[in-house]
């Protein structure tokens, strides 16, 4: 492999050479098809089960002692994971909203109890916040936020899902995965038009039964599952020891609540943005707003996109307003591949794939996350507790 520090481009100049050489090593070390087994795995509850699973998707057999081994060496190199939640089980969507030309204080924006993540954004000056928001609450929830920005101060979108994603590391080396995008811009753009007008309906309803199914669960959820998930999202290797430790419950407890309701929830394990997002110089939300006559193959889109290298997260939903279907897409890429980014884009509105494309570049140093809201959860209802109230979000 050609050593980063030798190429004189400027995106190498540019980069966090301390930060490149720990991908690099990831790469000697073999730990690439660990990290992409990973995220497909939720069998956090035991390190063999964790190691099998690993084995099988990566196609690669480990076990447990090599894959113990690898965690505690990445954690030395301060690469972070975190786990993928499937957020209707927890019966929470999310809500994007977007102020223009206005930068809120974080403390003074409405529903605080509910905030997802907070920022600002450079291009398209304004305050970006994610929002939780209870599915049976989530008409009030909205008008909520209409009434408080009004009409036409801020962009409302609900979200239908949202999904993790990272480059795919051992398929062609770290390096490589999360700076280039290869593929020839053209060509991609007609390639998905293609992909897209040959779905015929019969296939469109049965992905959307099958998805249907997958969704469906028993599992009754207590505050207990929500402070181990918000654990398992600060740490997801935490060890249910450790959990047990944290809360007041003991080890046989919190094992019990993770094979019975934890592991229900989680799609998988992910490095976490903040790591990835320190390897580069340019991190956005891109918005899609997608042509209409594909509106009914906005999942296929999405598991499209998701698997592309520049891609980070994925979420699509519909504009409150005019129920435009959008997808959003968090990247995390060096500057001078914005370029090569602009060119796909357009070439997907050639393609009357999108009808329009909105790229927010993302301050960092302004952005602060936020975990599941468990305080705003009614353990004798078993439910979201939504009232509203201004202040200062609990940690």
């Amino acid at each position: 492999m050609t050593k980063i520090w030798e190429e004189p481009h400027i995106l190498y100049r540019r980069a966090d050479k301390h930060r490149l050489q720990v991908l690099e090593r990831i790469d000697k070390l073999g730990y690439g098809h660990i990290i992409d087994g990973l995220t497909r795995c939720n069998e956090l509850h035991s390190l063999n089960a964790l190691a099998r699973c690993v084995s099988r998707v990566s196609g690669r057999e480990i076990n447990a002692g090599r894959l113990k081994t690898a965690i505690k060496r990445m954690d030395r190199m301060a690469i972070g994971f975190t786990i993928d939640i499937n957020y209707e089980y927890l019966d929470l969507k999310h809500i994007f909203v977007f102020i223009k030309n206005e930068f809120l204080e974080p403390y003074s924006i409405p529903l605080l109890d509910w905030i997802r993540l907070f920022t600002y954004t450079y291009n398209y000056p304004g305050t970006l916040i994610q929002y939780y928001a209870p599915i049976r609450y989530i008409d009030r929830f909205i008008d909520e936020l209409r009434d408080t920005y009004g009409d036409g101060k801020a962009v409302i979108t609900r979200i239908d899902d949202k999904m993790r994603s990272q480059p795919q590391l051992s398929r062609e080396g770290p390096l490589a995965a999360f700076y280039e995008l290869r593929d020839d811009p053209e060509k991609e753009a007609a390639e998905l038009r293609r992909e897209l007008d040959s779905l015929t309906k019969r296939t469109v309803l049965n992905y959307l039964q099958r998805k249907r199914r997958s969704k469906k669960h028993n599992v009754s959820m207590d505050l207990l599952d929500l402070l181990i998930l918000r654990l398992l999202e600060k740490n997801a290797f935490i060890n249910i020891r450790r959990v047990a430790q944290e809360l007041p419950h003991t080890s046989r407890i919190v094992q019990r609540h993770f094979r019975n309701h934890v592991k229900q929830v989680i799609r998988g394990i992910y490095m976490k943005y903040t790591y990835i997002n320190q390897l580069v110089d340019f991190v956005a939300l891109v918005s899609l707003y997608v042509n209409n006559s594909y509106a009914d193959h906005i999942d296929f889109l999405s598991n499209y996109l998701k698997s592309k290298n520049w891609v980070h997260g994925i979420a699509y939903g519909n504009n409150s307003t005019n129920d435009e279907p959008i997808i959003f897409i968090f990247t995390s890429i060096y500057k001078p591949n914005v370029i090569k980014l602009l060119e796909l884009l357009n070439n997907y509105r050639k393609q009357d794939i999108i009808n329009k494309y909105e790229i927010l570049e993302i301050d960092m140093n302004k952005t602060q996350k936020y975990g599941i809201p468990y305080s705003n959860y009614d353990q004798y209802s078993r439910y979201w507790s939504f009232i509203i109230t201004k202040g200062r979000r609990p940690q």
